[in-house]
């Protein structure tokens, strides 16, 4: 006779089985990919345009389709909206600023995972931000992201490069969009 204890599931969406937990699985893995393929597309764009001028018609096409679909709801405007959107975007631009001009210097697999290393920061932003400090398994979280950027960057297959740093600072502004 074993002690095994089956954990409690409050919600049916929780149920390993259930349609909607499928169904969200598979969304997610549908997102991932779109989001880890567009460090190949933005890599191979680069070849042709300079990261800047990439960033100005990626995110002015953006900005015309998210006005036109939704201009009743930005406007109007209040001061304390308008303040986070600039706090916000600004993080945002420089986020993406360091990750694009750092792509242009690293390869896209190298670009993807420095990116994708954003979440060590949130434990650290919730911590000053809403004074929570990290639990055991954000700690334990953290260890194997430093250990796998570790083995992406030993000695003996080279050393952080320009692009390397660039996306690495990316990493540190992404969290706050």
């Amino acid at each position: 006779m074993t002690d095994f204890i089956e954990p409690v599931l409050d919600t049916p969406s929780a149920v390993p089985g259930s349609k909607k937990q499928l169904r969200a699985d598979l969304i997610l893995i549908f997102v991932t990919l779109i989001w880890g393929s567009t460090f190949t597309v933005v890599k191979g764009a680069l070849a042709d345009t300079t990261p800047f001028f990439f960033m100005a018609i990626r995110f002015l096409l953006a900005a015309l389709i998210f006005v036109a679909i939704f201009y009743r709801k930005i406007f109007p405007l209040d001061f304390f909206s308008f303040r986070a959107g600039v706090a916000v975007g600004i993080c945002l631009f420089l986020g993406f600023a360091l990750q694009t001009y750092g792509l242009a210097y690293t390869s896209a697999s190298r670009s993807a995972f420095l990116t994708s290393l954003l979440v060590l920061w949130v434990p650290f932003i919730s911590l000053f931000v809403e004074k929570e400090r990290p639990s055991a398994s954000q700690w334990g979280a953290i260890g194997v992201a430093i250990a796998g950027m570790w083995f992406l960057n030993r000695p003996e297959t080279g050393q952080l490069g320009r692009g390397d740093w660039l996306t690495i600072g990316c990493a540190f502004f992404l969290p706050y969009k």
